[in-house]
């Protein structure tokens, strides 16, 4: 069996350039003084306590404005763009906290009928 021919000049389609290494990236690290240096225990604690209570409550206030957005929206485009997002949170190798919640598409679906 005969090779095809080719056009004179032209390089073969197959045939591509060998991607080049990848430059390497240069790390520095530095020391940063911890935050809480000078604290005790039970102080860290008492701010470790306070910040998350700050956050739970901030929490709760975005949830809240969410679940009131969300009738506003197309019931079909919010499943949409929720199981595209699904997606960024498949690792399974990656650990979670057992607490974490998500938002299901059957919840935003009784958040809609409701």
């Amino acid at each position: 069996m005969r090779p095809k021919s080719r056009k004179k000049g032209k390089a073969s389609r197959r045939r591509s350039a060998k991607p080049s290494a990848p430059q390497k990236s240069e790390y520095r690290f530095e020391w940063m003084p911890s935050p809480f240096e000078g604290m005790t225990r039970e102080e860290a604690d008492k701010t470790f306590i306070r910040i998350g209570e700050e956050h739970r409550i901030k929490y709760e206030e975005s949830f809240r404005k969410l679940q009131e957005e969300i009738p506003n929206y197309d019931p079909v485009y919010i499943l949409a763009v929720n199981s595209f997002y699904s997606t960024f949170d498949t690792n399974v190798a990656a650990s979670r906290r057992s607490d974490r919640k998500r938002i299901l598409q059957y919840q935003v679906v009784g958040v809609l009928r409701s």
